[in-house]
């Protein structure tokens, strides 16, 4: 509806999309579509590197590729760890899921990027 238009701040995004994350124009675009509509107290802001860590995902999936191709695909593109996973010294998506500690981690970060709806 054109007044829901209005509400929504469309330069925000075009900088966004445009100027923060130009490698990553959909993932930008993405998060900042999430953004929209949600209550500002509950929303979780996605920011570029998880956008492109969720659209590598994804397009892995869709793909095909297997949970240990996906994560060589990560870090092929310097897709950092979580915080939780560095803390550990885990730096690198590969060694996350070779080691049975952190594969369950991995696993629920997969899920969650093709199934964006699950954390609302």
């Amino acid at each position: 509806m054109p007044e829901d238009n209005e509400r929504l701040k469309w330069y925000d995004m075009v900088v966004r999309v445009s100027a923060e994350a130009p490698a990553n124009r959909e993932g930008a675009l993405r998060a900042w579509l999430a953004q929209q509509g949600k209550r500002v107290d509950s929303a979780r802001v996605e920011t570029a590197v998880t956008a492109a860590r969720n659209n590598l995902i994804r397009e892995g999936r869709s793909e095909g590729r297997s949970h240990q191709q996906i994560c060589e695909v990560l870090d092929k593109n310097l897709i950092p760890t979580t915080s939780h996973m560095q803390k550990a010294g885990v730096k690198k998506w590969v060694k996350a899921w070779d080691d049975r500690t952190f594969r369950q981690h991995v696993q629920q970060i997969f899920s969650k990027a093709v199934n964006p709806c699950q954390d609302l």
